[in-house]
């Protein structure tokens, strides 16, 4: 039996194959599978998100809740993963490409602090306990379910 190179075989039984393409990963921001798809490319939105771990090494008395707080044209939650650490985020109308923001945790950090002034001092606190490493920020994108569907 000729078999597309894209295309992989399984044998269910002696005379029987099940022609499969399996997709394995993540399409993240790299728009692989997309791509493979043949879908349109997503629409940029005025929105930029910046994503960051706290780790606090003697605990927190957070309960274990998702929580958010919303401000004027921003929002910032977090999660907790365990007992020590959590994951936080925050949305802003703020264009980091081609600044040297995107590519700078201490800039990333302060551009935060500058926007949640007016949050509550645990948010505050955990966004200046930030581990630098770990912060990033990125324009989000958006596709509407009328382009996925063919």
């Amino acid at each position: 039996m000729e078999v597309p190179s894209r295309l992989s075989t399984m044998s269910v039984s002696v005379h029987d194959f099940l022609l499969l393409t399996v997709l394995i990963g993540c399409d993240g921001a790299n728009l692989v599978v997309a791509d493979f798809l043949g879908l349109k490319p997503p629409e940029f939105l005025s929105l930029s998100q910046v994503r960051g771990y706290t780790e606090y090494p003697s605990g927190y008395d957070f309960r274990n809740e998702y929580v958010q707080f919303t401000g004027d044209h921003s929002l910032i939650a977090r999660i907790l993963i365990d007992d020590k650490l959590v994951y936080w985020f925050m949305t802003m109308e703020v264009d980091p490409k081609g600044s040297a923001v995107a590519q700078d945790p201490q800039l990333i950090q302060q551009l935060t602090l500058d926007s949640i002034n007016e949050f509550p001092t645990e948010m505050v606190e955990m966004v200046k306990n930030s581990d630098l490493e770990s912060l990033s920020i990125a324009r989000l994108r958006y596709r509407a379910p009328w382009d996925v569907l063919r």
